[in-house]
């Protein structure tokens, strides 16, 4: 919903204002914003304005990864996922179209990523992958998930047939793809590299230096941004193509509500 939208984009600005006063090299490890099993999800709010209020989902229900794959009453679908901008695509979905579901950390600090129980569903070893007790498949890579999930729900809003609505459809995809591919990508290496090597002065060098934004890397990682800028201008807003959340909505908003752990300002 725009709600929860827009709740995650006051998380993600009222963080970066947060951070921009420590003086610490790095950011602090955070707990993940995913509570204990046999419990329905609930999200600390860590915006001021929220006065220590929480969100909850009714939907969601955490588990953990041993019984992943067991079915459940709950929902056909397990996400397998972390409090990362990738492992928040598929709750964001999820929660747009009403749709119950279970998820399981895959915990980067015991290195659950690199298990042999993880490594079967991602040899990559990368989140979120997602487990289908319905139809005992998994499917790993997040635009593979949506594209998916989107197939075994739908059609709906978020990615409307093709049989009926060709010329949407394919532009959804190409945008769709077009974030695993370039957005993510190019956000996710500016992300590490300001948050595990960069100093809090660095990443605030790292907005306006006219050295850095003449590398390559900072110019396509700049341009994925404005290009998302521009559609939302052509299109009218609030949204990518509009008046409706799409799935591209869903992949492109984790990564350009967190612009500042790329070191790009967004606030002009």
């Amino acid at each position: 919903s725009t709600l929860f939208l827009a709740h995650h984009a006051s998380i993600a600005a009222s963080e970066s204002q947060r951070l921009a006063g420590r003086p610490s090299a790095a950011p602090p490890r955070r707990t993940p914003p995913l509570l204990p099993a046999a419990r329905r999800s609930s999200l600390p709010c860590r915006n001021p304005s929220c006065a220590g209020r929480t969100t909850a989902s009714r939907l969601a229900r955490q588990i953990p990864f041993c019984f992943a794959r067991d079915p459940s009453p709950h929902s056909r679908f397990c996400c397998l996922l972390y409090a990362t901008q990738n492992g928040w695509k598929l709750p964001i979905f999820f929660e747009e179209l009403g749709q119950p579901y279970d998820y399981a950390l895959v915990d980067f600090a015991t290195n659950t990523q690199c298990s042999p129980a993880f490594l079967a569903i991602n040899p990559n070893g990368r989140i979120p992958a997602i487990i289908d007790r319905e139809m005992n498949v998994t499917v790993a890579e997040s635009g593979a998930i949506l594209e998916y999930l989107c197939d075994e729900l739908g059609p709906t809003h978020l990615l409307p047939s093709k049989s009926t609505h060709l010329e949407t459809h394919l532009l959804y995809k190409q945008w769709l793809y077009w974030q695993v591919s370039a957005q993510g990508p190019m956000l996710g290496q500016s992300m590490y590299t300001c948050t595990s090597r960069a100093s809090r002065s660095r990443r605030a060098s790292a907005m306006t230096s006219p050295r850095n934004a003449s590398t390559r890397k900072d110019s396509v990682r700049q341009r994925c941004l404005q290009m998302i800028d521009d559609q939302l201008r052509a299109a009218g807003g609030p949204f990518m193509f509009g008046g409706e959340v799409s799935v591209v909505d869903v992949a492109c908003f984790a990564y350009a509500a967190s612009a500042f752990w790329a070191g790009v300002d967004v606030s002009g």
